[in-house]
């Protein structure tokens, strides 16, 4: 596989979380963990849950599930079949906002990691 086209779903998908329903479920999130008084929140699109569990809120609930298809979708479009990635998570530090910036990592079935960070200016 093409550490390339792994690298490619991680920053692409990183920019399609940020702008998932216009932002804001990027803006939901971030709130309601600001709220908790949490540094940092990791979404775990391929078991569509979060991290910690007290900033699951019904909008994630409904959402989830879209997210882990457009997942899907940015693998699709490099030709990387769905059950090569074992991990895929989304990072986000509440101190960032109101930047839009994230960490996406994925994991793949032999163990390699591929993380990057995406930042889209406003």
């Amino acid at each position: 596989m093409s550490v390339g086209r792994v690298n490619s779903v991680a920053h692409n998908f990183g920019h399609h979380f940020l702008w998932f329903r216009k932002g804001f479920v990027y803006e939901h999130i971030v709130r309601r963990a600001t709220e908790a008084k949490l540094g940092s929140v990791t979404v775990d699109i391929l078991r569509e849950r979060i991290n910690p569990s007290s900033v699951e809120t019904p909008v994630f609930r409904h959402v989830s599930a879209e997210l882990r298809s457009k997942f899907y979708s940015c693998l699709d479009s490099v030709m990387v079949s769905h059950d090569y990635v074992t991990d895929a998570t989304v990072s986000v530090e509440t101190t960032d906002y109101p930047k839009l910036r994230c960490r996406c990592t994925i994991r793949d079935r032999y163990g390699h990691t591929y993380a990057r960070e995406v930042e889209i200016a406003q």
